[in-house]
């Protein structure tokens, strides 16, 4: 997981104690889970378990498609974040995942990177020109089956 987000452009990494979380220009793109093991209980860390932002549209396809490599829980929905079970996922596919993630948030400083963005967050000239919400990262054919390399936290 780190050396995939480290590896966009001018990604950080936070640390708060034992939970990790992914920026660019101050804006989260992927962190670690904590959940609530009961309801008004402190929120612990879940182990091998990150938020990835996503779109919408994209959350609810992969809940549906790979509901063992991806999930939602009560705080996260409705939210344009995926919650994603590392030991699930192929390397290809969360790197996909975390770059459209990065996408999302990236600053207009670092999006000449990747082209220009427009009024609705479309790139022009880059990576994301009207495309289909999942189409910028491999996730067709892993999500029917399953690939003996994992990504690892």
């Amino acid at each position: 997981m780190r050396a995939l987000a480290m590896a966009l452009p001018e990604a950080e990494e936070a640390l708060n104690g034992a939970q990790i979380a992914y920026s660019v220009g101050g804006k989260g793109f992927a962190w670690a889970y904590v959940a609530r093991p009961a309801p008004k209980a402190r929120r612990v860390l879940v182990p091998g378990v990150f938020a990835v932002r996503c779109r919408i549209e994209t959350k609810e396809m992969l809940i549906e498609a790979a509901p063992d490599r991806f999930f939602d829980d009560d705080h996260y929905r409705g939210y344009p974040a995926v919650l994603v079970r590392l030991a699930e996922i192929e390397a290809e596919e969360l790197a996909g995942l975390l770059r459209e993630a990065w996408r999302i948030v990236e600053p207009k400083a670092v999006g000449g990177l990747t082209g220009k963005r427009t009024r609705g967050g479309s790139v022009v000239g880059g990576c994301q020109t009207r495309r289909s919400p999942c189409s910028d990262f491999p996730i067709s054919q892993s999500l029917l089956e399953p690939s003996p390399s994992k990504a690892e936290n």
